[in-house]
């Protein structure tokens, strides 16, 4: 429950055009130093009120990991289990009957597996016609995951924001864009904040 509160508050400031809690960035940068070692709980471990980053550190980013996926499902979810409680199984199978599609990667992956996704990426930029083409390169260096993506592109038009979904090794993504390209907007957003980025220049 702790976890669904952390995210509860992310989106509350999300949909408000507030900064993102800083005591949770806090706690992620805790958990991401000791993601996958011998030491980190399994996730069915983790109960009781904790103040960790075991609890603070991961799962608000496991729960929008899963929400990139299967964001309209999380409707059925509260009308379903509204002032009631549901185990672990019942969550994913309401959101697998929402999507109507299986989530046992996500079951597999996001709580069986310990650690985060290794995200590598670079970039090439070319002038065409009064504009750029944009081709990013994707690439899992680590264990594989389902890994959703937030690609951020800043030009003289504005930020632009595309999402994807790796599910495999690698991936290449390509954009053009009119007006003066301007940078890439950090990292790819949502692996920038579900695992640890590399970028080669």
């Amino acid at each position: 429950t702790e976890g669904f509160g952390d995210y509860a508050e992310i989106l509350y400031d999300q949909a408000r055009g507030l900064p993102f809690p800083r005591i949770l960035e806090a706690y992620r940068r805790d958990y991401l130093r000791t993601a996958g070692d011998s030491a980190e709980p399994p996730i069915t471990a983790l109960r009781g009120p904790r103040g960790d980053e075991a609890i603070h550190g991961r799962l608000p980013w496991l729960l929008h990991g899963l929400r990139f996926a299967v964001d309209r499902s999380m409707q059925l979810l509260f009308t379903h289990w509204r002032f009631r409680a549901f185990t672990l199984d019942e969550f994913v199978a309401t959101l697998a009957q929402g999507t109507d599609q299986e989530l046992d990667w996500w079951r597999d992956e996001w709580l069986r597996r310990g650690g985060v996704p290794a995200l590598g990426w670079h970039t090439e930029t070319t002038p065409d016609s009064g504009g750029y083409r944009i081709t990013l390169h994707l690439r899992q260096t680590g264990a594989l995951y389902h890994l959703p993506v937030e690609i951020g592109i800043a030009s003289s038009g504005g930020l632009r924001l595309e999402r994807v979904r790796l599910d495999g090794r690698t991936a290449t993504y390509r954009y053009w864009l009119t007006g003066d390209f301007v940078a890439w907007a950090g990292t790819p957003q949502a692996g920038a904040s579900l695992g640890q980025v590399a970028l080669d220049v």
